[in-house]
């Protein structure tokens, strides 16, 4: 097989040395896939203003010059109807629906091939995630199972954080019906109410907090952050919601008994470092879970036993 395939590249023609080479890198690239992928979820031809609400991020330049490149390489059609205003559809053709399929097992390929580099391996999970049917996608979430749960020296690079696609993974949990906590609300089953506001990690500065009063309408208010940090509680408690619910503190990790926790690693006192807590001048609770981790330079705990959290809501 392996001498099969050197024979053939070696007996390329330069035109057909220069199509491998092109198709190769509209693999590799980022926006081609996402519009060919938007294209074979469609169940027939879009229009140009479809493409653009369904691929995120993209701008109206940017996929103009991705679609004229996709159809000239003959991935995509594009129909023109003589109206007016004139009306353009796009659809993919099934040259492009095979390259989808080789390029998903050309990034497994890869993983595989090196399983010690994290920008490969989580360049595969990304495309399996967002192109892959449903065994890739269980297939992918088992290895970014894996993947997160290794030691930080396993990896070849210095820090997980600089090639983790957060943005990426907080897309795909949306498109996949997740609730994103920074603007969901919804209702239990038995028809109760609940409104949620969040905000992210503030160690990669996406802490912003900007939801405003809660709602007068709904039976619950229930605030969440990753760090509690004083200003984003603050902020939640005077906006009206009820519950603030946080983690990051591990409870302190290392106590001393009769005197609890020695820091927090954020703005929040020592004395709140996990439990259920009034959130001073103001009628919110704060519950901060001690968690089952440990900070990453200090892999252990003291007089702090790990915790799942499992808080039981009943009426007033």
């Amino acid at each position: 097989m392996k001498d099969d395939i050197f024979d053939f590249c070696r007996n390329m023609s330069d035109e057909q040395d220069a199509r491998a080479r092109q198709m190769l890198e509209r693999a590799a690239a980022k926006w081609p896939l996402r519009v060919l992928h938007v294209l074979s979820e469609a169940n027939g031809p879009l229009r140009f203003s479809r493409v653009l609400e369904r691929v995120e991020d993209i701008s109206q330049k940017v996929l103009t010059q991705t679609l004229r490149t996709l159809e000239s390489d003959g991935l995509v059609i594009r129909t023109l109807y003589p109206q007016v205003p004139p009306r353009v559809e796009y659809e993919l053709t099934p040259l492009g629906r095979e390259l989808l399929t080789q390029a998903l097992d050309l990034l497994r390929a890869g993983a595989q091939r090196f399983p010690r580099s994290l920008v490969i391996r989580f360049n595969w999970i990304r495309a399996a995630l967002h192109f892959g049917e449903q065994p890739e996608v269980t297939e992918a979430l088992q290895i970014l199972r894996e993947t997160v749960q290794q030691p930080a020296e396993h990896w070849e690079v210095d820090l997980m954080e600089d090639v983790f696609p957060w943005d990426y993974f907080s897309q795909f949990f949306n498109y996949r019906a997740y609730f994103d906590c920074c603007t969901a609300g919804f209702q239990d089953s038995s028809g109760r109410s609940v409104e949620l506001a969040g905000v992210d990690d503030p160690h990669i500065g996406r802490d912003e907090y900007a939801t405003g009063p809660a709602s007068g309408s709904v039976d619950v208010r229930l605030g969440l952050t990753h760090s509690p940090e004083p200003a984003v509680l603050d902020a939640m408690a005077r906006d009206g919601f009820d519950l603030l619910l946080a983690g990051h503190t591990h409870g302190g990790q290392v106590r001393v008994p009769g005197f609890g926790a020695l820091v927090t690693n954020c703005g929040l006192d020592r004395r709140m470092a996990r439990g259920l807590h009034r959130w001073p001048q103001s009628p919110a609770w704060l519950h901060v879970s001690a968690g089952l981790g440990t900070h990453p330079t200090a892999p252990i705990r003291f007089a702090c036993r790990p915790e799942a959290s499992l808080l039981t809501l009943v009426p007033r």
